[in-house]
């Protein structure tokens, strides 16, 4: 991914997890439809879906995919890199076997 990266929609930006939070448990109690908790809440009618028939959750905390790798293990990673940059941590010496 680019660094300098910028977001071309808007579209995730409008409503925020608060929102989607009280619509589905509203669309849960029976108290509105999909169609006017998607006009109320200006949510998409498939999000709202999704959530309320558990294809998606509100488990994860920031909007796009996770960490390809856990997150301790990505600092684990990050700390070596530092002392190797630091020159802290040398490589052995390897024998030639020729």
């Amino acid at each position: 991914m680019v660094r300098n990266f910028k977001r071309k929609t808007q579209r995730a930006l409008k409503y925020s997890k608060d929102d989607i939070a009280t619509a589905v448990s509203e669309i849960k109690r029976g108290v509105l439809p999909i169609y006017r908790a998607h006009k109320l809440y200006k949510i998409p009618k498939t999000t709202l879906f999704y959530h309320v028939t558990g294809r998606r959750g509100l488990e994860n905390k920031t909007q796009g995919r996770s960490w390809a790798i856990q997150l301790k293990i990505r600092n684990d990673l990050l700390k070596v890199f530092k002392q190797w940059s630091s020159g802290d941590l040398v490589f052995p010496e390897q024998k030639s076997y020729i």
